[in-house]
């Protein structure tokens, strides 16, 4: 549990919370909601959406975190979260994306994924992905590390997005609503 708070409070200095203005933030498969409650501590109000597991319910209702039970799929959208328009949001470990196994997300799953997050988004939000380990064509880890295969590498570049080994920013993500309608997100385009 120590070294989970640790991860966590290293995260909220990687993004810079501890000094950033009070931020409204969505975090996508909060876990135990460790990185909530380390965002917490800095003024920040954070809201987690996960699924409905008995230990992190457990333990997210023992240190206080608002959260959404809610088991992401592909092509469907997020329930209703209440405490936006939300300045960040973050997902840290993806595993709803299914990455390196049977199902994992393309193109398409992604762009509809990011086309329904921008009815959560504030003029000035921003996305912050740490993936997991991708399998597959383009995949590549080590001091080159690429975590998605080239075709999710260049659609997340077109839509604004820079890397830094397995961490994805999307700056200004709002704009995402422009970039990808939910109309061709809905057909898979």
């Amino acid at each position: 549990m120590d070294h989970s708070f640790v991860r966590n409070a290293e995260r909220v200095f990687a993004l810079h919370l501890h000094r950033s203005e009070r931020l409204r933030i969505l975090d996508i498969g909060c876990g135990f909601g460790y990185f909530i409650h380390a965002a917490k501590s800095f003024g920040h109000h954070a809201v987690g959406v996960d699924l409905d597991d008995q230990f992190f319910n457990e333990v997210t209702a023992f240190v206080g975190i608002e959260k959404v039970l809610h088991t992401i799929a592909p092509f469907e959208p997020l329930p209703d979260v209440r405490g936006g328009p939300f300045d960040l949001i973050t997902a840290f470990a993806t595993c709803f994306d299914s990455a390196g196994l049977e199902g994992q997300w393309g193109v398409p799953e992604w762009r509809y994924f990011l086309a329904d997050l921008t009815r959560f988004m504030s003029e000035r939000c921003d996305i912050y992905v740490k993936f997991n380990q991708y399998v597959g064509g383009g995949a590549r880890s080590g001091r080159d590390c690429q975590p998605v295969p080239d075709d999710l590498m260049d659609c997340f570049r077109s839509l604004g997005a820079t890397f830094d080994k397995r961490g994805m920013w999307i700056r200004h993500a709002h704009l995402l609503a422009h970039a990808i309608p939910q109309s061709a997100s809905v057909a898979g385009a």
